[in-house]
């Protein structure tokens, strides 16, 4: 078993559900914050404060709670728009449980259209869980790869396809492929989340016929889908939040 020592410190943050020690092992702090990330609720009532990632989270739970929204370097936003100008190049970059098996789905019909018979989809995971051999044509498995990568993977594409099978409190990986211009075919089949706030994107939409809709458009004019302003999620920008909410 590893060997606990005692801890003292001025703020304690926990991620997601994690639990503290109690007991011999306990960490002595003046205050406890938890960061729910991709949780929906709060499981621990004892903290003296939540931060949430979306206010659409925010909206689950009780007790003092400010959204302070998951962060992007800032060398991101001075990077230029995707390079690919081919239309039916696209990328997935989430976890497979997240939406993978729904998106590869949907994609396979995507492929049987005219304007996307020649249609690519690169897939990226963060390894945590593995999508086991995907032989589906125009597929790309690339596994995980160093943030770095997977901004050179997004600039590669022309276009993010993410059908999400998932509640999603934020969703970063959408708000990188906005900053670096891609256009967002998203479709929330679970409804509308935190996704819906994240982005400027008009695409996001929990409605499939809507999603149809939108890349049979983008066939017809793919000229006319040009980069969304994205919104500033640059960790310069949101540092002082996080000051405040550590007590420094």
């Amino acid at each position: 078993m590893l060997a606990l020592e005692k801890f003292e410190c001025h703020t304690l943050v926990m991620e997601r559900g994690s639990i503290v020690p109690d007991g011999e092992h306990q960490i002595t702090r003046k205050r406890t914050v938890r960061w729910l990330q991709d949780h929906e609720t709060d499981r621990v009532c004892d903290v003296d404060e939540l931060v949430c990632v979306s206010d659409w989270q925010r909206g689950f739970v009780k007790g003092n709670a400010r959204t302070i929204p998951n962060l992007l370097p800032d060398w991101v936003y001075h990077l230029e728009p995707t390079r690919n100008t081919r239309a039916t190049s696209f990328i997935y970059a989430s976890a497979v449980i997240k939406g993978l098996p729904l998106t590869l789905q949907y994609f396979e019909s995507l492929r049987k259209t005219k304007p996307y018979k020649s249609a690519t989809l690169d897939v990226l995971s963060p390894g945590y869980d593995k999508p086991g051999k995907i032989n589906i044509p125009g597929v790309s498995f690339l596994g995980s790869l160093p943030f770095d990568e997977v901004v050179n993977a997004m600039r590669n594409v022309r276009s993010m396809l993410y059908c999400s099978s998932y509640k999603e409190t934020f969703c970063i990986v959408s708000a990188l492929a906005e900053v670096l211009g891609l256009n967002l075919f998203i479709y929330q089949s679970t409804g509308k989340d935190g996704m819906s706030e994240v982005c400027n994107s008009q695409l996001v939409t929990d409605n499939n016929d809507q999603l149809n809709a939108n890349l049979e458009r983008f066939a017809r004019e793919p000229g006319s889908f040009k980069p969304v302003a994205a919104k500033d999620y640059r960790v310069s920008t949101w540092l002082p939040a996080w000051v405040d909410v550590l007590g420094l």
